[in-house]
């Protein structure tokens, strides 16, 4: 079934996203990427207030094993590009883009996606940048990926599931949705 709200509740939430990037960084061009929660695979996101940039390389967006967003992704690391000219795996958004970092979003100890940010300056993604860029991406990320959930009909497949055991405490103790709902301190307690 279709969401009421289909895409509302997500665009603003990408939009509130980008906009502080651009607020508190200045950089104007960023790609998200969410990540599938039963396949792991990365699917780009639109964002409202950039779909004249992102319909440029619409079919370049989805990463491959060579791209910084994949690498960010499996190395858990920030993965920063100094001259984009100089290596492959990035596809600049603007051709003014000379720089990228890709973040890799983590919700507890999941990968929930990657970020990628290009500037238009050479050599720009420092550490304090970074670590500005990690404080501005974890104060929406849970949000982000409850509205992701919503929208890509996760969470509805899962109460499904669990509607249909709801005779079965041990499954449901230990089913997906059990592990998004409950807080990292009330996963350690045993539920019988």
């Amino acid at each position: 079934s279709v969401p009421i709200l289909t895409g509302q509740y997500m665009n603003e939430v990408l939009s509130r996203l980008s906009q502080n990037i651009h607020d508190r960084l200045g950089c104007a061009y960023c790609r998200i990427y969410l990540a599938d929660r039963e396949t792991g695979d990365l699917v780009p996101q639109t964002l409202p207030n950039m779909s004249d940039l992102n319909r440029i390389a619409e079919d370049q967006l989805v990463p491959g094993p060579g791209s910084i967003v994949y690498e960010a992704k499996e190395t858990r690391t920030p993965v920063d590009v100094p001259d984009i000219s100089h290596r492959a795996g990035v596809v600049p958004i603007d051709p003014e883009a000379h720089s990228a970092l890709a973040l890799p979003l983590v919700v507890q100890t999941r990968i929930i996606g990657v970020i990628e940010v290009q500037s238009p300056i050479q050599d720009v993604f420092r550490e304090e940048v970074v670590q500005l860029l990690y404080n501005i991406t974890n104060s929406i990320a849970q949000m982000l990926e409850d509205a992701w959930l919503l929208e890509s009909g996760w969470l509805v497949r899962q109460i499904r599931d669990c509607l249909r055991h709801l005779w079965d405490d041990i499954y449901l103790g230990r089913s997906p949705l059990m592990g998004w709902a409950l807080t990292p301190n009330d996963l350690i307690k045993d539920y019988t």
